[in-house]
Parts: structure tokens; C-alpha cells; sequence
């Protein structure tokens, strides 16, 4: 389509919104395409839906030529319902429906244009506002009023009330009629029960269009209470017959009632009545003219009536009732024992059948009962008991009963009878043979539980009678007197006795009643032997072992038994023995209510303080002894006590020891001597100076003192860097309770023996330890490098060019210089060193100026780039180990060679274990001070280090390797000589020797 200018185009616009959303939302349509120079309409905006009583807005935009004029018509249901001739205005729709709008725009020319749409408007639905309705009483009428809103002012209404009772009404209203008052009558308040009954009016309003609203209002109907009227009730005689009548008054036509009625004997009635039922008359017969205690009674009528709802209304009316007396008839009564019944019996005749009876009798004893009878009972039977046949001393005694009845309500007859009444003994309760520890107070009232227990108890018919008793012990004593304490027939005995042995007694009771009754028991009185009572010493006793202890005090003890009584005691002393038995050191015989005592003494010799205790499952040793006393009397009464007994250990003594010093063969010989006054076992323990801390070598049993003697082999000096130091021992000695955190140390003093190593001096050093406590530890021993002052002399070489002139004909065949390389203790080699030519003029020096190390010197040639050994040494404080020494180097002294001249003749190879040709292609550097030269770690370090490397070359420490120089023609004079200079015997020749043969082949001036 080819282009063309904007304005050829024009759109309408109009709002359009989802269902139930009241926002507007333009929706843009666009219309065909038209020349600028017609009237168009370019935007119409117009909502797609609206709800009924919404402002609905319009607008258009046009363009044309001139003024333009519009003109907008609303219709509905082809009526038209609004027009305006603006380009916008708003319209309100007071329904429901489909609204077609048109809008023209006309320009001057008279060219016009034309748009139609149409908006859908949507119901609303109705609702109720100020809802009102009266609270009433039952039986009236409430009004209930209110409003109906709705936007849709077209809109006819259906109003449907729900009254909540079980009423439902329909009203109808035109569009007009908005408010709303009607009214409903409510006959009770229902539901019943309540007084006051909340009632809920449910109200729906509907509108043409089927649009709902729902309100309610809550009301109170009220209940009104119910009336008696004209109650009146007719007088009768007891037995007889009253009638009850009068009228029920509610307001509430609906209520149903009760009515309550409260005769005023004691009974009451319940009536019910239906709604309609108003009038009552109701009958009651009185049997009695209660209350008692007047011949004629009035009786009170309470009325209540209860209408459904809870309300209540009260009336009350009185009758009289009248009494008649009562008469006894055929009275009669049984003879009986003391402590007896008698069985009285009678008849009451009253003409009131309803009448209750007070029977009043006088046993004649000096007691009075009284019985009461319902209205049916009148025959009577009663019986009564005679305690006693008083008065005292007579078998047989007379009572007369008198009775006399009277009705509840005064009516009263009297009569009597004659009865006897005869005595009887007393009787003994069953008795249980009591058992009394010999000693003790025996009580024939022992207590139980805080409460009196009495053996011997008895009864007598006679509850009135009184009594006396005595009793024989049945060991010989006398008889006594009893206290009787008795009531109602019933009593106990007692008396106490002590009886002063184990045994059985019988003893017997007589007891007497006061009108000559008589009564006798026996019973067996078991005394049992008791065990006598041990107190030991509560004092601490504390003792080392291998003393003994002496309990001149042990213990005390006593025995309730006074006559003939024995004792004797044992001991068991916790360590595995025990005493036999013994009699007390003291007794003293008591008598009644005094014990018999004694005393107790013992002694005993503690070899160990070895005892074990359980502990957790585990066995632990402690130094507490239990001593376990046991008493026991001629009866077999055994006492058991304990006392601890806390035995210290005692550390073992060792004496000052003695070892032989260490040969050839590597053996020393150590003796020592040592006591502990305990039976204990003992380890002997070892430091043999090797580093290898103290070791177990014997194991003794006690008894001490002991001597012990113990040889040792040594594989090697204890000290590789130091083989010829003496050798310091050092002894220990740990006793069985060694190690137990509740006992004494159990070890010995330390005592120590410096051995010699064989070395060419006196280097003995002897530690002076403190006795007691753990294992000492001796220090490493140290090495101190010498001062530099000591070494200044002692430099490697520097070369200058007047040296290199005066060698230059031997560097001609060839060049040789010494290089010295430290050996560490894994067998490496650390950086070779070139000697300066001035340290030959006393290579002595030099190495005692050296830390204590292994070297080797090489002789390198450059002229065919190979090294050779020449020395291989051990330095020990500036001397040289020589391993051809017997003693396996523990003897220091300079390497010597027992080799012949003829072997110097021969051609040299070098050791197995000497290097073989290196490649001195790596230079050594240039000559430095001796101080530069990084030497191994001393001491500790270094022993550590030579204990793990090669024993090989520690054995075999200072050995001169033999010069194996090459044997050409041109050097073979020159090879020769050094071999000679080294191998000469005496120190000071050979290191001369050395020094000339080396000058010679360097071709050096004598300085």
C-alpha cells in the first residue's frame, strides 16, 4: 500500500474493562482511511461495559473544514435516554441493558461524519441499610423496618423475611419504594427454658434483575411469669383426706405449666397443665398431724407453678390435723447372766396409723434407752446387756424395767417387769509364750509400734466388776503382785522381772473378780541368750613395716547376763594370720540391771604392708589393714568389730656400689648391697650409662639385707663420639608396692660408679645424686667448640703467585693439593675444603684445632682430574682414634702404623670402604678460614646421628688409609716417600715425614 500522509488516517478509541473491574481501559480502533478534506472522526472513546447508576463518559475528536458540531444520542431498547451536543459528556444508566450511543460531527460545509458503538451495562445487586426491629414481650408485635439501596433506579424489589419463629413472609416493592416497615406478632418466646429468648430476623431482598442482598436483626422476646388466683384447701383429721383447688394467670396464651405442691407433711407433688388448662383442684390424705408435740397441727400448703420459660408464681394455704394417743400392751423380759441380754418385748396400739413412737426403758441398772418406731411399727422386741450383778459379793441380783411410750404428738402410756441377773468368772485371753533377752527388764506390757502390746489380757461378763492378780516368775522368786488396769469387762496385766540367763520359765497368773470369780494361767517365758556388745579403740594407729603394734587398749565390752557368764575373743590381723582364741584380759561379773564388762589388749608383728582392696574390678594396693575382733560368750553369742591399721611402706636402703672397669671384652662386674625391713619383693634396676635408661636385672625376694652382683657387656662405647669417657652406672632399687599412688614411693636412693673406659688419661667424673625420688637424669654431655683464637693459626689454603711460581715445575707433570672434607654421622660428605700449603707444617694442629668429627683428606691431582684418600679419621678432643687399638675404640690415641718398610715398597690400593677415584671436575673452593667450615651437630645430635648410620666406620674410626697414588714412572718416587712419611711411629716423626714428602712433591723451599 503506498504511503500516505498521517491525517488521511483516523482512529476511535473506546474504553473497554474486564467484568467487574470499574477501570476503564481505551481500546483504539482504527477507521478506514478518509480524505482530510471530509468531516471525519478520528477518536471515539467509549467503555465497552459499565454497571447500572455508573457515570458513564464519551468523547469524540473529528477533524473537517470550519467549526465543527457533534451531536451524541444515547439509546436503550431503541429509546432515546440522553443527547448532548459536546465532543465529551458523561451519562448515568438507571438499569441494566445494552446502550447504543451515536455520535455525528458535521463541519461547516456541511460534510458529516458518522460513528455508532453501544456499552454493556451490568446489574448491580440490591442491598438493605438501617435495618431496625422492637424487642417485645411474648404475645406482641415487633416492626421492622430499613432501606433498600440499589444504583438501578429502575429496579423493582421482592423482600423476604424470615421471623425466626418458624414465620416467613414476602413483600413486594416498585421501583419507588425504597424504605420499608413491617410487623409481626410473636405468641411466646420460644425456645422454651429461657425467660428472655434472642431472636434473629433474616431478611433477602431481590431485585428484577435477580440481584440479591441479605441483612438481619437480632430481637428479644421476653417471657411474662405466671400467677396463682382463689387457692384455698379443706381441714382434715389425721389419716384423712384435704382438697387443693385455685386458678393459673399467664399472659403467655402458649405456655404450657407446672405446679408444684408442698403438702407441708413432707411430701411433694408435681401437676402438669397444658395451655388451655387454667383451673386446678388437686387431693392429698395426711397420715400424721405433724409436727409432733401437739394434738392438733397446722399444716402450711406451698404452691409454685412454672410456666415453660422458667417463670415462676407462688401461693400458699393452711389446714389443721388432729392427734390421738397411744397404749403398751403385752409387755415381757428374759433372766440372764451378768454380761447377759435380756429380751424385752411389747405392742403399741394407736388409732393415728401414721403416728412414730419415742419407748422410753429403764433397765434398772442404772442405764436408760430410748427407741423410736415408725407408724408401722408398733410390736417392739429390745434387748439389753448386764454388765454386772451389783451390788458386789452377792451371785445373784434383781432389776426392774420400767417403759414408757409416748407418740409425736404428746400422746404417752406407761408399764414395767422384773427380771435377775446372776455373776460369772473372769476369763483369760489366749496368751502367746513371749521371748525377753536374758538381762533385760521383761514386761508383761511391752510396746509395739508406740503402742502398749500386753501379754496377758482377760474379760469378765461382769464389764462392772473389778479385779486383783498375782504372779510366781517361775525362777525361784517370790510371787508379786499384778497391776490390773481394766474397762468394760476387759483388762490387761502388768509387772516387770529381769531374768539373769538364757532359758525357759514358766510363770502363772491368778486372777480374782470382786463377787469371788476366780481365774488362773500359766505361761512359758523364753530368755534368750545376747551377744555381748564390743567397743573397739577408736584411735589411729599408724606403723611401718616390720614393726609391731601394741593394743594394750583394744577394746571394751559388756553382756547383760550377770550370773555365770564366760567369754573368749579372737583376732584376725588382715595380713593372713589370726590369734587363737584367748580369754578378755579383765571381766567384771555384773549383777540385775547391771552388766557384766571386760577388757580386751593384743599385739602383733606386721612383716609387710602388702594388702590389696578391689577396686572398679581392678586390684589396688593400699596400706590398710582391717583387724577383725571377735567376741564370743559361753551362750554362742558372737560380737564382731574392726579397727584399720594403716602400715607405711618403707623404701629400700641401697649401699654405695662398686664396678669394675671395662676391659677388652667389653665386660664390667657390679656389685651392691641393700635392705628393706618389709617382706617384699625387689627389682634391681640398671642404668648402664649406654643410653639406654634404667633397665630390670634382677628380681629378689625378700628377706634383705642382700647383696647382688651383676655383670654387663658392652657392644660399643656407650658414647660414639666421646669412646673413651668413663662410664657412669647408675642403681636403683624398687620394692613390690613401687608404682601404687596410695603407698610410699617404694624405690630406693640412687647411687652411682664411674667406671674407666681405658683411655690414656684420668677423665673419671663422679655425679653426686640426692637419695630418693624417681629416676635421675644425666645431662648430655657437651661439646664446646674451641675458641677461634685456637684456630687462627690453622688456615686453608689461599694461593699467592710467588707460590705458583715456585711450584710451577711440578705443576708442569702435574698439580696436588690436600682437600679436607667433614664426614657427617649418615656417611655423607659435606664440601671439600683446599688446605692452605702453611698447615702442613703442623698438621697436629690442625686437627686438635678441630671440633670433634669424622674427616677425610683427599690428595687431588688436576692433571688427570682424580682424587685419592689419603687420611680417614675420627677427632676426639684433638686427638685421632686409631682402630687397631683392642679396646674397639675406648681408647684414644694417635694413629700409629705397624707397617713394614717392604710394604711401603709395594704398590697401595685403598681400603674397601675408601672412596675410589672421584671426578674432581667440581674444584674445591678456593682456601677460607677453618671457622667456615659447616662441621655436623656435637653432642646429643651427633650421637643420634652416628647411632643410625654404618657401625662400619665408627668401629673402625681412625684408620690411615693407605696412599694409593697412581704409579707412573713420572710420580713414582714422589708416591713413595709420602707412603714413608705416613707410615712412621712416632707422632711427631710422622708429621714431619708428612710434611717433607709433600713439600718435596710440590717441589716447596724448606721454610
Amino acid at each position: 500500500m503506498p504511503s500516505k500522509p498521517a491525517a488521511w488516517f483516523g482512529r476511535r478509541v473506546r474504553p473497554t474493562r474486564p467484568p467487574g473491574d470499574r477501570a476503564d481501559a481505551l481500546v483504539v480502533r482504527r477507521l478506514e482511511p478518509r480524505r482530510v478534506l471530509d468531516a471525519t472522526l478520528t477518536n471515539v472513546v467509549v467503555p465497552n461495559t459499565a454497571l447500572e447508576g455508573d457515570t458513564v463518559e464519551v468523547s469524540a475528536e473529528a477533524t473537517g473544514t470550519g467549526d465543527l458540531q457533534f451531536e451524541w444520542t444515547i439509546l436503550q431498547a431503541g429509546v432515546v435516554i440522553e443527547t448532548s451536543n459536546d465532543a465529551a459528556f458523561r451519562f448515568t444508566p438507571i438499569d441494566d441493558g445494552i446502550y447504543r450511543t451515536r455520535v455525528v460531527v458535521t463541519d461547516s460545509t456541511g460534510a458529516s461524519d458518522l460513528v455508532t458503538d453501544s456499552v454493556r451495562v451490568g446489574n448491580v445487586a440490591p442491598a438493605l441499610e438501617n435495618v431496625t426491629a422492637d424487642d417485645i414481650d411474648e404475645n406482641g408485635v415487633t416492626t421492622l423496618s430499613g432501606d433498600i439501596v440499589d444504583p438501578g433506579l429502575a429496579d423493582s424489589f421482592t423482600l423476604t423475611v424470615d421471623w425466626g419463629d418458624g414465620t416467613v413472609e414476602t413483600f413486594n416493592y416498585a421501583a419507588a419504594d425504597r424504605s420499608f416497615s413491617e410487623t409481626h406478632q410473636y405468641l411466646d418466646d420460644n425456645p422454651s427454658g429461657t425467660q428472655v429468648d434472642p431472636v434473629t430476623i433474616r431478611l433477602t431482598v431481590e431485585d428484577d434483575d435477580g440481584g440479591v442482598g441479605e441483612a438481619s436483626v437480632a430481637i428479644e422476646v421476653s417471657n411474662l411469669p405466671p400467677e396463682l388466683a382463689d387457692v384455698s384447701a379443706t381441714d382434715a383429721d389425721e389419716n384423712g383426706v384435704a382438697t387443693l383447688s385455685g386458678v393459673i394467670v399467664d399472659g403467655g396464651t402458649l405456655d404450657t405449666h407446672t405446679l408444684r405442691v408442698d403438702w407441708g407433711d413432707g411430701t411433694v407433688e408435681t401437676f402438669s397443665y397444658a395451655a388451655g388448662e387454667r383451673a386446678f383442684s388437686e387431693t392429698h390424705q395426711y397420715l400424721d398431724d405433724n409436727p409432733t408435740g401437739t394434738a392438733t397441727d397446722p399444716v402450711v400448703i406451698r404452691l409454685l407453678v412454672l410456666d415453660d420459660d422458667l417463670d415462676r408464681g407462688l401461693a400458699s394455704t393452711t389446714i389443721n390435723v388432729a392427734n390421738l394417743p397411744p397404749t403398751l400392751q403385752g409387755i415381757g423380759a428374759t433372766d440372764v447372766d451378768e454380761n447377759g441380754s435380756t429380751t424385752l418385748t411389747g405392742v403399741i396400739v394407736d388409732p393415728g396409723s401414721l403416728d412414730t413412737f419415742t419407748l422410753t426403758v429403764d433397765w434398772g441398772d442404772g442405764s436408760t434407752e430410748t427407741f423410736l418406731y415408725s407408724a408401722a411399727e408398733r410390736a417392739f422386741s429390745e434387748t439389753h446387756k448386764y454388765i454386772d450383778d451389783n451390788p458386789s459379793g452377792t451371785p445373784v441380783d434383781s432389776y426392774t424395767i420400767t417403759l414408757t411410750v409416748t407418740d409425736d404428738d404428746t400422746g404417752t402410756d406407761s408399764a414395767s417387769v422384773m427380771i435377775n441377773t446372776s455373776n460369772l468368772p473372769p476369763v483369760f485371753d489366749p496368751i502367746a509364750d513371749p521371748t525377753v533377752d536374758e538381762g533385760a527388764v521383761f514386761t508383761l506390757t511391752p510396746e509395739v509400734m508406740g503402742a502398749l502390746a500386753p501379754i496377758v489380757s482377760f474379760t469378765d461378763p461382769g464389764t462392772n466388776d473389778t479385779h486383783t492378780a498375782t504372779i510366781d516368775w517361775g525362777d525361784g522368786s517370790a510371787a508379786e503382785p499384778l497391776v490390773v488396769t481394766e474397762s468394760g469387762g476387759a483388762g490387761f496385766l502388768s509387772g516387770e522381772h529381769i531374768y539373769s540367763d538364757n532359758g525357759d520359765y514358766t510363770a502363772t497368773v491368778t486372777l480374782t473378780d470382786d463377787d469371788g470369780g476366780v481365774a488362773v494361767a500359766a505361761l512359758t517365758v523364753h530368755v534368750e541368750n545376747v551377744a555381748p556388745t564390743l567397743v573397739l579403740t577408736d584411735e589411729p594407729f599408724t606403723i611401718n613395716e616390720g614393726e609391731t603394734l601394741d593394743l594394750t587398749a583394744l577394746g571394751v565390752f559388756s553382756d547383760p547376763a550377770f550370773d555365770t557368764e564366760t567369754f573368749s575373743y579372737t583376732i584376725d590381723w588382715g595380713d593372713g594370720t589370726q590369734d587363737a582364741p584367748r580369754p578378755p584380759e579383765s571381766t567384771v561379773n555384773g549383777s540385775e540391771g547391771t552388766p557384766t564388762t571386760g577388757a580386751l589388749a593384743a599385739s602383733h608383728f606386721y612383716t609387710d604392708n602388702d594388702t590389696d582392696e578391689e577396686l572398679l574390678g581392678e586390684t589396688v594396693k593400699d596400706n590398710t589393714y582391717t583387724v577383725t575382733v571377735t567376741l564370743t560368750d559361753d551362750d554362742g553369742g558372737v560380737t564382731v568389730e574392726t579397727i584399720e591399721v594403716t602400715v607405711l611402706n618403707v623404701n629400700p636402703m641401697l649401699d654405695p656400689v662398686a664396678a669394675t672397669d671395662v676391659g677388652g671384652d667389653g665386660k664390667t662386674t657390679l656389685t651392691l648391697t641393700f635392705e628393706d625391713p618389709g617382706a617384699d619383693d625387689f627389682v634391681v634396676l640398671v642404668d648402664w650409662g649406654d643410653g639406654a635408661g634404667f633397665t630390670p636385672e634382677e628380681t629378689i625376694a625378700g628377706p634383705t639385707p642382700q647383696t647382688v652382683v651383676i655383670e654387663h657387656t658392652y657392644t660399643g662405647p656407650p658414647d660414639p663420639l666421646n669412646p673413651s669417657a668413663d662410664i657412669v652406672i647408675t642403681v636403683k632399687v624398687q620394692d613390690d608396692d613401687f608404682g601404687s599412688t596410695a603407698l610410699q614411693v617404694g624405690e630406693s636412693n640412687l647411687e652411682s660408679v664411674a667406671i674407666k673406659n681405658s683411655g690414656i688419661e684420668d677423665n673419671t667424673v663422679v655425679f653426686v645424686l640426692a637419695t630418693g625420688g624417681g629416676p635421675a637424669e644425666l645431662p648430655q654431655r657437651e661439646v664446646v667448640a674451641l675458641p677461634p683464637e685456637r684456630v687462627s693459626d690453622v688456615d686453608l689454603e689461599s694461593r699467592s703467585a710467588s707460590e705458583g711460581a715456585a711450584r710451577s715445575d711440578a705443576s708442569v707433570a702435574s698439580e696436588r693439593y690436600l682437600e679436607l672434607v667433614v664426614v657427617y654421622p649418615d656417611g655423607t660428605e659435606g664440601e671439600g675444603h683446599r688446605l692452605k700449603t702453611e698447615s702442613l707444617d703442623d698438621l697436629p694442629a690442625l686437627f686438635r684445632t678441630l671440633p670433634e668429627n669424622r674427616y677425610r683428606v683427599y690428595v687431588v691431582r688436576t692433571e688427570n682430574s682424580s682424587r685419592r684418600l689419603v687420611i680417614d679419621v675420627y677427632v676426639r678432643s684433638g686427638r685421632l682414634i686409631d682402630p687397631s687399638d683392642d679396646s674397639d675404640g675406648a681408647r684414644d690415641r694417635p694413629p700409629t702404623s705397624e707397617v713394614g718398610e717392604s710394604q711401603l715398597e709395594q704398590p697401595s690400593t685403598p681400603p674397601a670402604d675408601s672412596p675410589a677415584d672421584e671426578d674432581p671436575s667440581q674444584q674445591p673452593p678456593e682456601a677460607a678460614p677453618i671457622e667456615s667450615i659447616p662441621f655436623p651437630a656435637q653432642g646429643a645430635e651427633a650421637a643420634e646421628g652416628a647411632s643410625e648410620a654404618s657401625a662400619a666406620p665408627l668401629v673402625a674410626a681412625a684408620a690411615l688409609a693407605p696412599i694409593a697414588i697412581d704409579r707412573s714412572r713420572a710420580n713414582r718416587a714422589w708416591a713413595q716417600r709420602l707412603d714413608r712419611a705416613l707410615a712412621g711411629r712416632d707422632a711427631k716423626a710422622q708429621w714431619a715425614r708428612f710434611r717433607r714428602v709433600w713439600r718435596r712433591a710440590n717441589r716447596q723451599p724448606r721454610p
